[in-house]
């Protein structure tokens, strides 16, 4: 029995190991080539010596998964050690994995049964979990491609009132009285919007202003 821990909860796994598998696994385990049948194991019991190197097959197979599980699912996996993995009661509903062992040319299988309501979380979390990632890269590119946008401003240096008949009779070269000076307050406007007010300057021989605080 496995049990695996991430900061989503555990994972209850069952590892079954067939006999031409655990032959295969003996096999190379034992300075094995390949070269010759692997041996029959029958329904004889594992020496003391078998069971010893199954168990730290078994263990690193287990590693591994954890390994395979944390960049699947985007987070770290760790082998629980210890033996308070629940037991796979009846009723419970499971997912089965079988994998071919090739050594050498000797075959056989591992299977991985896990608790489905436990897998089930787990993808729902990752998927919730990418979910999230696509949101905030969706937020960050839109902030991105606002802060590249193009905002115009409208500046006044005050408002002047002329009537219709002044200014049917305008021609090019008309001069416009006004009276703001150089000193009055000027208004920065975003769209009908005053922003800002501002004082009017000069930054080499171009005029300027001089943003003075925000309009509320």
């Amino acid at each position: 029995m496995l049990r695996f821990e991430s900061q989503r909860g555990s994972l209850t796994a069952l590892m079954l190991i067939d006999r031409d598998a655990i032959s295969a696994l003996l096999e190379a385990a034992m300075g094995g080539t390949g070269a010759e049948p692997a041996f029959e194991m029958h329904e004889r019991p594992l020496s003391n010596i078998e069971r010893r190197i199954m168990n730290l097959a078994q263990a690193t197979i287990a590693e591994q998964l954890a390994l395979a599980l944390s960049e699947t699912l985007g987070r770290t996996f760790s082998l629980f050690d210890g033996r308070e993995a629940p037991e796979m009661a009846r009723g419970l509903q499971f997912a089965q994995f079988r994998y071919i062992v090739n050594i050498f040319t000797h075959s056989g299988e591992i299977s991985l049964i896990f608790l489905q309501n436990e897998l089930e979380e787990q993808i729902a979390q990752d998927n919730l979990d990418q979910g999230r990632e696509v949101a905030v890269q969706e937020r960050i590119r839109l902030q991105e491609e606002v802060g590249r946008s193009e905002i115009k401003f409208a500046i006044t240096l005050g408002q002047e009132t002329l009537t219709v008949d002044d200014i049917a009779g305008m021609r090019p070269g008309t001069l416009i009285n006004l009276t703001a000076t150089a000193s009055s307050p000027v208004i920065v406007w975003s769209g009908d919007v005053a922003a800002y007010e501002a004082t009017l300057g000069r930054n080499g021989d171009k005029l300027a202003i001089t943003i003075a605080s925000a309009i509320t």
